[in-house]
């Protein structure tokens, strides 16, 4: 199984916001990302929904500064999206 294909799995979620909101940065943004974000995005699919859903909240923080960042980058894309 490629990567690509891994993660895509990954995506479908329990939640239907996370998998829409994952499965979208996978197809718009992954390819382009830097290393480190890639692996953020990685290590945050390996997260139980609940804890997910409140990291991309913004409810529940992680000490993993790449992650952090990465769930910025999403806010901010989902907010920017729901404003056009």
């Amino acid at each position: 199984m490629s990567e690509i294909s891994r993660l895509k799995w990954l995506c479908r979620r329990g939640v239907k916001e996370l998998d829409i909101i994952f499965t979208e940065y996978l197809n718009n943004d992954y390819a382009d990302a830097p290393d480190s974000e890639k692996q953020a995005f990685a290590e945050l699919l390996e997260i139980e929904d609940p804890d997910l859903f409140l990291l991309v909240l913004g409810s529940k923080q992680t000490d993993n500064v790449a992650q952090t960042a990465l769930l910025e980058k999403m806010r901010t894309v989902i907010s920017e999206r729901r404003s056009s």
